[in-house]
């Protein structure tokens, strides 16, 4: 297989009003459903997603922009079919055709086929009496993403075809809709039947607009047979380099397009970032306030890098259940080091520079730093910068398990006790509550993966592999400090246990743990 991922998001903002309306819906429906059937992205799934597929060997990247149109660009080419959770993909004219994710039963037993559904545009078309052409018009005005028509010019159209409302009786609409464009004679001449629904009441500017976008909206569907981005196709062959982008240098775009580095750099050349509420207490912070600090960092260094005018960054975050914009302006200068670089000057620094840089930015002790284990570093900048800044305070059961997770998961952890008392510093509240663990370690998360791109676009100063949720946040490790108290007994079970921990190295990783745990408790 062959997998691709969405870049930024679209400059134009076609999808943004409904993303927003997405994650808003997710937040009313999670609120009602019991733990177990809830629905959240979890912080570090983009992650660990591409994590898997490096170790799989299996060939990804990721667009400069959304995906859907490319991968339909790409599967054209290839004659391959295509999975994916997009609906819009029903629409496409793929002719090696679409399966739904949803579709695929990953619980079959154990073999080299699994079973499920070809879905082929043309077999779709007949199905509902329309020529395959006339699909991106119908799903345009049945909902889709591509076009700005806000709800209440969608029920006049439905009302003025017999149904009630563009929220409700679903099948009707479906019906009219269908019945309406079924004697159309092309794409064209679709879109002038459906103006004719509506334009004698709205005003004539109103009906441009919406004429403008309905057209935008099916040519996004028809999908040429040109890349907009770049040649993934070659791409993946290694025949050709991409092109270079707008506003950020290639040595980022590399990274990017290699899946080393999400697309959240290019959305920040864009001016707005959305910050998708997950799992977690909505009437508290969002779990990503810990971090801004730390993106405004990222800020700085992507707008000073670019020559678009963007002097500052629209949040899309979550207050309360409601998706609200917040402008942040990016940091340019930081305490200890100075102004920031562009990151076409990182790109020529040495490695001791950009230490000092990354050092500076989590006020942390270079010399500390430089002295850990390479593989810790990223993960003990996040540590301190998130026991220092999480708001409520760390329990002193997370606390604990944070400082032995990083003895055990690193065998033996050089100067531990210097970075303890540097992270010991914070006060913490002793009363555990499983909400506040729950947030916290979610909160952990958005630092360790802000670190991670931090490290990534300084041209990794420190070695660091992608985040390992399955070694980071062992689940045994984690049940345990939770559920018991941390006694001695505990700490040597998990020593035992723990898949990182050597015979050669246990013991005197136990009683290291076993005394910073003391001395916590």
């Amino acid at each position: 297989p062959y997998v691709v991922f969405d870049g930024g998001h679209d400059d134009d903002d076609k999808k943004l009003q409904n993303i927003i309306t997405k994650c808003e819906l997710r937040m009313k429906e999670n609120e009602e459903k019991p733990p177990k059937h809830m629905e959240c992205f979890p912080v570090l799934a983009y992650e660990s997603f591409t994590m898997v597929l490096k170790e799989l060997n299996i060939p990804h990247l990721t667009c400069d922009g959304e995906a859907d149109n490319q991968i339909a660009v790409l599967a054209r080419q290839w004659i391959c079919p295509v999975i994916s959770c997009d609906s819009d993909m029903y629409i496409f004219d793929l002719p090696g055709g679409f399966i739904n994710f949803s579709d695929i039963n990953l619980d079959q037993p154990t073999s080299d086929e699994l079973n499920t559904r070809l879905y082929h545009a043309s077999k779709f078309a007949d199905s509902i009496g329309l020529h395959k052409t006339l699909l991106p018009v119908a799903a345009t005005v049945l909902g889709s993403l591509y076009a700005d028509i806000d709800y209440g010019v969608a029920n006049l159209f439905f009302k003025s075809i017999g149904g009630k409302s563009s929220l409700t009786t679903i099948s009707k609409n479906l019906k009219y809709s269908f019945k309406l464009l079924k004697n159309a004679k092309s794409q064209q001449n679709a879109i002038v039947i459906l103006m004719q629904c509506v334009e004698e009441k709205l005003p004539s500017s109103k009906t441009e607009d919406i004429k403008k976008n309905i057209y935008s909206s099916v040519s996004a569907y028809n999908a040429g047979t040109e890349f907009t981005c770049f040649d993934i196709a070659k791409y993946f062959e290694g025949k050709e380099c991409a092109k270079p982008h707008r506003y950020l240098p290639d040595c980022v775009m590399e990274k990017i397009r290699s899946c080393t580095l999400s697309g959240m750099p290019i959305n920040v050349t864009l001016g707005r970032v959305i910050l998708k509420p997950t799992f977690e207490h909505f009437d508290w912070l969002p779990i990503q306030h810990i971090s801004r600090p730390l993106r405004q960092i990222i800020y700085g260094l992507v707008l000073k890098s670019c020559t678009n005018g963007v002097e500052y960054v629209t949040e899309i975050v979550r207050d309360k259940r409601l998706m609200t914009k917040e402008p942040i302006k990016p940091v340019v200068e930081v305490s200890g080091y100075g102004l920031l670089p562009t990151l076409q000057e990182i790109d020529g620094q040495d490695k001791r520079n950009k230490i000092k840089l990354l050092a500076a930015i989590f006020t942390f002790d270079e010399k500390i730093l430089e002295s850990l284990p390479s593989e810790s570093r990223v993960f003990a900048l996040a540590l301190k910068y998130f026991i220092s800044n999480t708001c409520p305070y760390v329990t002193v059961h997370l606390k604990i398990y944070a400082l032995c997770h990083v003895i055990l998961l690193y065998r033996e952890f050089p100067n531990v006790q210097s970075f303890y008392n540097m992270l010991s510093s914070s006060t913490g509240n002793e009363k555990q509550n499983v909400e506040l663990f729950h947030e916290n370690l979610q909160r952990f998360q958005e630092c360790l993966n802000m670190a991670y791109t931090i490290n990534v676009l300084l041209g990794t100063p420190v070695t660091f592999k992608q985040p390992d949720p399955a070694t980071v946040f062992d689940g045994i490790l984690v049940y345990n400090f939770f559920l018991k108290a941390p006694t001695e007994s505990v700490v040597d079970q998990l020593a035992k246990t723990h898949h990182a921990c050597t015979i050669t190295s246990g013991q005197s990783t136990v009683t290291n743990v076993r005394k910073l745990s003391n001395t916590i408790a």
